[in-house]
């Protein structure tokens, strides 16, 4: 017999042996009154739950008995319950749950499973009750930490803070690097190039036709550290160690799609519409990283929206024979990224 067949009968019977039949629920009693005479006026028939029911919730939650027998029916109210005792335990309380007999509160049981040790049964141990509450929890915890950042960027990009631009830029940057790697399905706006000064300004955004946009849809991606001359393979992410490494904010090798040759992705972010001037000592660094023969380059601009830098790559790099009587936009394509706040956080 199998744990499920096995483990039923005894929550059917253990649900039974609350006092009330399964097929009868009661309202709610207010908390001055007595939980069994309140149910002796308040009975509303109920549908005998079906083991499958009982199964998935039992697998899911790992509900005490009466629990069970209270929410077999409406599993999204424990559910709600359930998240919002989630929302007041911190990584650092959950610790102590598990780790501290004293710190118990009344709604506990529902995160944390005492049970005897196997190596005695006088020895008692803690648990989160299941992996999918753990996983309820810590999917609770990232967003909270997500919560949290907003707000920070939202104090510091008040202009304001005299160093405002530098945090709000910096925790921007995190983000950024943290929704790439997870993956994300990026539209990549051209920015029109023209000659000036005896360099290649990009600073025409006006090109938002969405023929010329180009789709790059990411998975999740390992990061790996960015060192000079490395062979670089599609599903990761390389990321400088060095704070100001010249060009580069991170880069990925995106595969080939639909018979289009290989893009080598390179981020720029920056929170600020500043002058951005593309340093030629990080494209060479670019030229040495090993890559496919017919791999083109994509260098990409993440901004917060409507924030719109005026790029400038040197002429010294992007040279006549560069060129070949190519426009810079095609020698040399440049990105924008906006990314919105919302979906920034």
């Amino acid at each position: 017999m199998d744990k499920q067949n096995k483990t039923l009968p005894f929550l059917y019977e253990t649900v039974v042996l609350l006092g009330i039949h399964p097929s009868v629920s009661f309202s709610a009693p207010k908390k001055s009154q007595n939980l069994r005479s309140y149910s002796r006026n308040h009975v509303v028939p109920r549908c005998p739950p079906s083991e499958q029911v009982l199964w998935d919730l039992y697998t899911k939650y790992a509900p005490s008995p009466r629990d069970l027998f209270h929410y077999w029916d409406v599993p999204s109210i424990y559910m709600a319950d359930l998240i919002q005792e989630i929302g007041r335990v911190t990584p650092a309380t959950l610790s102590h749950l598990l780790l501290s007999a004293d710190m118990v509160s009344d709604t506990s049981h529902r995160l944390v499973l005492i049970e005897p040790s196997p190596i005695s049964r006088y020895v008692p141990q803690r648990r989160v009750v299941t992996s999918h509450v753990f996983s309820l929890f810590w999917d609770r915890h990232i967003y909270n930490q997500a919560r949290e950042m907003a707000r920070f960027y939202d104090l510091f990009s008040n202009p304001s803070f005299a160093s405002g631009t530098i945090v709000s830029e910096m925790i921007f940057g995190v983000r950024i690097h943290q929704l790439l790697k997870k993956g994300r399905h990026l539209i990549l706006t051209p920015i029109r190039g023209r000659l000036a000064d005896g360099d290649v300004v990009y600073d025409d955004y006006r090109t938002t036709i969405m023929p010329s946009n180009r789709h790059v849809q990411l998975g999740p991606l390992a990061e790996v550290p960015l060192t000079d001359g490395i062979t670089l393979n599609p599903g990761y992410y390389y990321h400088p160690q060095i704070p100001n490494f010249p060009t580069i904010d991170s880069l990925i090798l995106y595969p080939p799609v639909d018979g289009k040759p290989p893009v080598l992705v390179i981020f720029q972010i920056t929170c600020t519409a500043e002058e951005r001037a593309v340093k030629e000592v990080g494209l060479e660094k670019i030229n040495q990283l090993v890559i496919p023969k017919n791999a083109e380059k994509f260098l990409v601009i993440v901004t917060p929206e409507d924030v719109k830098p005026k790029i400038t790559v040197p002429r010294t790099y992007l040279t006549d024979a560069f060129l070949a009587n190519r426009t810079p936009d095609t020698a040399f394509p440049v990105f924008h990224l906006q990314v919105t706040r919302g979906a920034l956080f």
